[in-house]
C-alpha cells in the first residue's frame, strides 16, 4: 500500500556532508592522565577507533565567528554536562582550522557540547577536522541551529541577516541554501525591522513569532513599543494582539472617511496576511462584489516571493 505522506523538509543540505571527507590535519598527540577525563576516550570505548575522528584538547578550540545561536542556557547546559560525566561524548563535535590562527580550531557544529565539555572539567572531546570557508561554517551553524528547532525567531532572523550582508545573497539564493521557504526567510528577514526593545522581547522568548509579523503592522515605533510591552507583560495570545491592534488603528484614524468593515472582511484580510506573510487590506467598491485588495511588500525580494506564491512569471 502507498503511502501519501510527503517526506520532510531537508534543511538545506544537512550535516551529514560534515561527517566524510575529514581534512587532513594530524591527530593531536594526547597523553592520557588518569586524574584527567576525556570525552573522546569515551568516545574510542564505545565506538572504536573511528577513521577522520580525532582527540582536540578543549582549550584549542574556539567558538563559530557566525554563531546564530545568541543564549545559551545554563541550567541546560549543566545537565549536558552531566550528561557527558555520566556517559561521555555520543556525537563528535566539527571544526575547521582558525583561518586567523592556524594553531586553533573553529567549531563548525557543536558548541553546546564543547560549552558543556569545558563545564563538566573534560580535557578533550572527539571533533572531525573539515575544509570549510566562511560561508560554508555560517551556513552550517544555521543549519544545525534550525535542525535542532531551538533558535527563537529572532535568532534566525539575525543569523540570515548576517548571512545575507556578509555574502551578498538574494533572499531566494538564502533560502535554497539554508533549505527554508522563501516566504519564511522573507518573514523571518522583517523582524529585523521591529524597534530593538521589541526585538529583544521575541529574543528573550517573551514574544513570539506570530506576535513579530503583527507588531510589523504598526509603522509608528514609539507605538509598536508601547503595544508589544503589554502584550508581552501581560502574555496576550497571538488573537489577542491582533484584537488590540485592531482597536489602535480605529482610534487612530483620522481620516475624512472612516471605513468600518465587516467581521467577514476583517477575517478574510488576516487569513490572507497569514498566508502571504504580510499585510493585506481588502478595501470594497462602491458597486456591489466589487473592491479592490491591497498586498504590502518591504523589498523587492519580498515583491519576487509575493509573485512566486501568487503564481505570477514575469519574463
Amino acid at each position: 500500500m502507498s503511502s501519501n505522506k510527503k517526506p520532510a523538509r531537508r534543511l538545506g543540505r544537512g550535516l551529514a556532508s560534515l561527517m566524510t571527507n575529514p581534512a587532513e590535519v594530524p591527530a593531536e598527540q594526547v597523553s592520557p592522565v588518569a586524574t584527567e577525563k576525556t570525552a573522546a576516550g569515551d568516545y574510542t570505548a564505545a565506538h572504536g577507533s573511528v577513521p577522520g575522528i580525532q582527540e582536540l584538547t578543549i582549550q584549542r578550540i574556539q567558538a563559530n565567528r557566525y554563531q546564530p545561536r545568541q543564549e545559551f542556557d545554563d541550567s541546560s547546559l549543566r545537565e549536558l554536562a552531566d550528561s557527558l560525566l555520566a556517559a561521555g561524548m555520543v556525537q563528535p563535535v566539527v571544526v575547521r582550522i582558525n583561518p586567523d590562527d592556524p594553531d586553533k580550531y573553529e567549531l563548525i557544529a557543536g558548541e553546546r557540547r564543547w560549552r558543556a565539555a569545558a563545564l563538566a572539567g573534560l580535557k578533550t572531546i572527539p571533533a572531525i577536522i573539515r575544509n570549510a570557508s566562511d560561508q560554508q561554517s555560517a551556513e552550517l551553524a544555521l543549519i544545525e541551529n534550525l535542525q535542532r528547532e531551538d533558535l527563537n525567531p529572532m535568532e534566525r532572523a539575525d543569523g540570515l541577516q548576517r548571512m545575507l550582508e556578509k555574502f551578498q545573497l538574494s533572499q531566494s539564493d538564502l533560502a535554497t541554501r539554508v533549505g527554508m521557504g522563501r516566504p519564511t526567510v522573507a518573514n523571518l528577514l522583517r523582524l529585523n525591522q521591529l524597534p530593538e526593545d521589541v526585538k529583544n522581547l521575541i529574543r528573550n522568548n517573551k514574544l513570539t513569532l506570530g506576535h513579530g509579523k503583527l507588531l510589523l503592522s504598526i509603522t509608528n515605533n514609539k507605538q509598536c513599543s508601547q503595544i508589544a510591552a503589554a502584550c508581552a507583560a501581560g502574555e496576550w495570545s497571538v488573537r489577542k494582539l491582533r484584537e488590540q491592534i485592531d482597536r489602535l488603528e480605529k482610534n487612530e484614524s483620522a481620516a475624512p472617511v472612516v471605513e468600518t468593515k465587516s467581521a467577514h472582511i476583517s477575517d478574510l484580510e488576516k487569513q490572507l496576511a497569514a498566508s502571504l506573510g504580510t499585510k493585506v487590506v481588502l478595501r470594497e467598491g462602491r458597486k456591489k462584489g466589487t473592491g479592490k485588495i491591497v498586498i504590502e511588500f518591504y523589498d523587492l525580494d519580498q515583491f519576487d516571493g509575493l509573485l512566486e506564491q501568487l503564481g505570477v512569471t514575469v519574463s
